[in-house]
């Protein structure tokens, strides 16, 4: 019999085991969120550091010479290494959202939840600004490695082709968006290099909505 959930789904004992040496968890990531102009819609040059909270983020599982028996083990995940990549003078790159880690790293998606009484309008907003904080991570990852400010290219043609995955539910309906950045295009609409504009955009490649279900053995 297949049944409608009258509830929130336990996300994290029925579906999140299926992804595989990866890692989800109720994960802080850092923004340096730029300020805008309360009329213009503009930046102002200003920006604020703020700290949230996914209801789960996934990312990549690191590990210690201690888990080196581990069938999934990796030498590029190390955290040691990935520690000293991160301090490192001339290239480092920040692995982990929460600022100084490194044990949830290089995340991909991002999921929040409201129950009934709550407003799927707001779970969506906050999936996609920490979806956006992770593209910006990964797009760090995609380029080669570099001094802080200076032009750093891609490392192969294809290496700017990530995605972010930002699910959502609201009571027992479900919404995945899939979403990637890219820079602003040379038509007029893009307002590429105009003050006050960013650089890049997010966009949403494509979204889908369902209800959860749950198969019973009656």
């Amino acid at each position: 019999m297949i049944l409608p959930w009258k509830c929130e789904l336990p996300v994290q004992h029925e579906i999140f085991p299926y992804l595989t040496h990866q890692r989800s968890d109720k994960h802080d990531y850092m923004r340096n969120l730029p300020n805008t102009d309360p009329v213009q819609c503009t930046l102002t040059g200003d920006s604020t550091v703020v700290k949230r909270t996914p209801d789960a983020t996934f990312g990549l599982a690191t590990f210690s010479e201690l888990d080196v028996n581990l069938d999934f083990w990796s030498d590029e995940l190390r955290r040691d290494r990935l520690e000293r990549l991160m301090l490192h003078r001339k290239c480092g790159l920040l692995p982990d959202p929460k600022w100084g880690k490194a044990d949830l790293v290089f995340p991909f998606a991002v999921y929040e939840a409201k129950g009934w009484s709550g407003d799927y309008r707001d779970a969506r907003r906050q999936a996609c600004l920490a979806a956006a904080n992770y593209l910006d991570m990964l797009d760090d990852l995609a380029r080669r490695p570099g001094p802080v400010g200076s032009i750093k290219p891609y490392q192969t043609a294809t290496s700017h082709q990530y995605q972010v995955f930002a699910l959502t539910s609201f009571g027992a309906h479900w919404h995945l968006l899939v979403g990637y950045r890219r820079p602003r295009g040379p038509e007029p609409e893009e307002y590429a290099d105009t003050e006050g504009m960013s650089d890049t955009v997010y966009v949403r490649l494509f979204s889908i909505n369902f209800d959860a279900i749950v198969l019973t053995n009656s």
